[in-house]
């Protein structure tokens, strides 16, 4: 079953709402954590979401404090949650850029006003499923051209394709040129982190799902990320 959507709270209304630290986390979020009506318990961990992004370094100790010791299984729960936001905030914000595709450096004709250039592209020989890629609408055969509006190095178009990707910051988009027929488009997709590599690869045969490592890697994170707090 699908999830409703978490609503949120603009961070620009924290200080409005007279949410700070001095005091803990304010009563009225932990009173909302445990309301009877899901709504209001969903409302009240967006809010505990935006306070704690705030300061992170001084909401993470309340929340623990909260997971640990509150009375209430919905406020423990909910406390978990928001550590386990904030630590994907680090996640992605720490990691290198991934789109998902397997390529090969190919040789293109590329149409410009000037005339057609010949020049070395990325060449799409595979979309791995459940990745920026596949999300995208990217296709085999697909000729990527440039990222962010920067040309492909036209001798050593692989290595500078991966330098620019690896460059984006996990969360943000990433401007692809690509040539698909004859026709140039423009290409926006949203990269997550880079995963790590399976046997100093990431595609094979006994290829793993993506979104499964994906899923294991932000676990793995989040357990030492706890692990290095409680120490």
């Amino acid at each position: 079953m699908r999830k409703e959507a978490t609503p949120t709270i603009c961070a620009a209304c924290i200080a409005a709402l007279g949410l700070s630290f001095a005091d803990g986390i304010p009563d009225n979020l932990i009173d909302e954590l445990k309301s009877e009506k899901f709504q209001a318990r969903e409302q009240a961990e967006a809010e505990l979401l935006d306070w704690s992004r705030e300061d992170p370094e001084k909401s993470v100790a309340l929340l623990l404090e909260q997971v640990r010791g509150a009375d209430d299984p919905e406020v423990r729960q909910r406390s978990h949650n928001v550590l386990r936001a904030l630590a994907m905030d680090e996640y992605m914000r720490d990691g290198e850029g991934f789109l998902g595709i397997q390529m090969v450096e190919v040789r293109a004709e590329i149409p410009g006003d000037d005339g057609p250039q010949n020049r070395d592209v990325i060449g799409i020989t595979r979309v791995l499923r459940d990745t920026p890629a596949s999300d995208a609408g990217l296709r085999v055969g697909d000729q990527i051209i440039a990222v962010n509006g920067t040309d492909l190095d036209t001798e050593n178009a692989l290595p500078s394709f991966q330098e620019l990707i690896r460059g984006v910051k996990p969360g943000t988009e990433a401007a692809l040129m690509v040539l698909r027929g004859d026709e140039l488009i423009e290409v926006e997709a949203t990269l997550t982190r880079r995963p790590p590599e399976q046997g100093g690869r990431f595609f094979g045969q006994q290829m793993m799902d993506m979104q499964e490592l994906e899923n294991r890697e932000r676990e793995r994170f989040f357990r030492r990320w706890l692990e290095n707090l409680e120490n």
